[in-house]
């Protein structure tokens, strides 16, 4: 562990309790880009043997190894580590939160029908028969959330969750691998400032390529990790039946900008499109004005400030689709984007 950084509240002293507040890395002196921060011998990371695509998908073998660290209690090789996860409180994923919060959640993506991403048990599933053959008890459950949350190539890495997520120029670490210890590292990716949180990129790393070109982005994030992403985020909407994803960015001034990826949307159609889910979302905000408390606080928080992200999104895509002068009638290259391809996809 580099002795310029330490683990603490984001924010110890505001509004968020301590029970509430996340942890993030801050540096206490000025690091030097390139600078080591963390190098987890390869006998303390915890997994299983990593199957091709295991580092995409749930990784069974590493739930199993996890769930049997823990039964050993204190005579564990890694007890330290499995009294850390155990530790976590539950519910940290929308499909293990309250069925009033997930309902609530469902109905702000416009119903049970009309989107996949937070209907259903995305990774449970996936642990109880779909991927794994995994044992559908609460231990289990718990286990496999845990590693689908906070898995780095299919492996636990101790530590590593302290980094927070973002992207843009506040991405001031990345991952590493020292090919002749096997060793995990994180580096410094730029000079980093004391007193900087520092943070690592989920979906734009180093080797991120497999979720950068399939629009894997804010909604997703919020599916697999329980967090609603600050800017820049990266959002794909379905316009014109076809999906485009795009990069919303704040610039020095404040303003929010879109920078397209690979694409732009198609004009026919998507002014009004846009102004319709506009709509939904201010009628979606005056029905839910306030906590009835039938949905835990911290749901609720999370689901108003991804509603407020929708929103703040949706604006600055009408804005960009008025003022553009290069909007296309024709469809270009375009990949066509659903849930399965972010995972599948990029083996072929």
């Amino acid at each position: 562990l580099n002795p310029k950084q330490t683990v603490q509240l984001v924010d110890p002293t505001g509004a968020a309790s301590s029970s509430s507040s996340p942890y993030g890395v801050f540096a206490t002196s000025n690091i030097a880009k390139g600078e080591i921060l963390i190098s987890v011998p390869e006998r303390l990371i915890v997994s299983g043997n990593i199957r091709a695509g295991d580092e995409f998908e749930l990784p069974c073998e590493t739930v199993d190894l996890i769930l049997k660290e823990m039964e050993k209690g204190d005579t564990s090789f890694y007890a330290p580590y499995m009294r850390y996860l155990q530790s976590i409180p539950e519910g940290e994923l929308p499909e293990a939160w309250s069925d009033a919060g997930r309902k609530l959640l469902t109905d702000l993506m416009g119903g049970d029908d009309s989107n996949s991403l937070f209907n259903g048990q995305h990774w449970l599933n996936k642990w109880n028969g779909q991927v794994c053959d995994g044992i559908n008890d609460p231990e289990g459950n718990r286990a496999a959330l845990l590693v689908a949350n906070r898995m780095e190539d299919g492996q636990m890495i101790p530590y590593l969750d302290f980094f927070n997520h973002r992207n843009g120029h506040s991405t001031n670490a990345d991952s590493a691998v020292n090919a002749e210890t096997d060793s995990f590292m994180v580096v410094a990716k730029r000079n980093i400032r004391e007193g900087e949180q520092i943070y690592m990129s989920r979906n734009m790393c180093f080797d991120c390529t497999h979720f950068e070109t399939n629009g894997y982005g804010t909604p997703e994030l919020l599916r697999d990790h329980g967090f609603v992403e600050d800017l820049p985020q990266r959002w794909n909407f379905n316009l014109a039946g076809k999906r485009r994803v795009f990069d919303l960015l704040e610039r020095r001034s404040g303003e929010l900008e879109i920078e397209w990826v690979r694409s732009v949307p198609p004009k026919k159609g998507t002014e009004e499109q846009v102004g319709e889910h506009l709509q939904f979302l201010d009628e979606f905000a005056q029905k839910h004005s306030q906590n009835t408390g039938d949905v835990p606080e911290n749901e609720w928080n999370i689901i108003m400030k991804y509603h407020n992200a929708l929103t703040q999104s949706h604006n600055a895509l009408l804005k960009n689709v008025r003022g553009s002068n290069h909007l296309q009638e024709h469809e270009d290259d375009m990949p066509v984007l659903d849930e399965h391809r972010v995972y599948w996809d990029r083996f072929e």
